[in-house]
């Protein structure tokens, strides 16, 4: 689901589409993630995405991004400035798109995501993430891949919650997990325990947000582990 862009403005929604389907549309024609209504390009007219569109101005090599994208959806897309001298300077410019696990009808829901996803990868072009944007086509598609899709992430307007082992009694949290509060990760299977603590959490009705908050503090995994550890737990356990 993306919008064609004609003239700048001028939008067609594209609505019936996969994933690799939207990615093929983005190599042909310029291209916008959001669908406006009425079909005039604006953050006013905004109505849903259910594609998340990062820039990469250099920084970062399209390998590199592979290796620090694994587990997810996404797919590459070189720009036609990739590898040309722009503004002085030649590097590797593109584009990932990554689909989002449910469309987003929230403006706000859309930036928390954007945010939350520049925290993960912190190469990508902050000056390209209004809900509004729109993209020229791309060359051809340097890398597919078939993974997790992202989670929309709330929208944190009151101050932080408490944690959950606070906010509940901790008699709520399951028995396997308790060990993990007290102890932590040990070194050579923290993957593997956070991904079966999560997977326990979810099973017991917890949160997305609170899950991430309880079992942040348990580990010193690099923040992308960690998140793909807790999103293949909530994919297993959705199954």
């Amino acid at each position: 689901m993306i919008s064609i862009v004609k003239n700048f403005t001028n939008t067609e929604s594209i609505l019936d589409t996969t994933f690799s389907g939207d990615v093929n549309i983005m190599c042909e024609h310029d291209w916008a993630p959001g669908i406006f209504s009425p079909n005039y390009r604006n953050k006013k007219n905004f109505k849903k995405i259910n594609r998340l569109a990062l820039d990469v101005d250099g920084g970062c090599t399209i390998n590199e991004a592979i290796r620090r994208l694994e587990g997810f959806s996404f797919a590459i897309l070189p720009t036609r400035n990739h590898n040309i001298e722009k503004n002085g300077v030649v590097a590797e410019r593109f584009r990932i798109v990554i689909p989002l696990d449910h469309t987003c009808t929230d403006p706000k829901q859309y930036k928390a995501t954007w945010e939350w996803a520049a925290g993960l990868w912190p190469f990508i072009d902050r000056a390209c993430k209004d809900e509004s944007r729109f993209y020229y086509k791309s060359t051809h598609i340097a890398h597919f891949e078939i993974g997790s899709s992202l989670p929309i992430q709330p929208v944190l307007e009151s101050p932080k919650r408490r944690a959950p082992e606070v906010e509940r009694n901790i008699n709520y949290v399951p028995g396997s997990v308790k060990n993990l509060l007290m102890f932590g990760t040990t070194s050579g299977s923290r993957n593997n325990t956070i991904f079966r603590a999560s997977c326990d959490l979810f099973r017991a009705k917890f949160t997305l947000e609170e899950v991430y908050d309880l079992l942040r503090p348990t580990t010193d995994l690099e923040q992308e582990e960690f998140v793909r550890a807790i999103n293949s737990a909530l994919n297993a356990v959705s199954e």
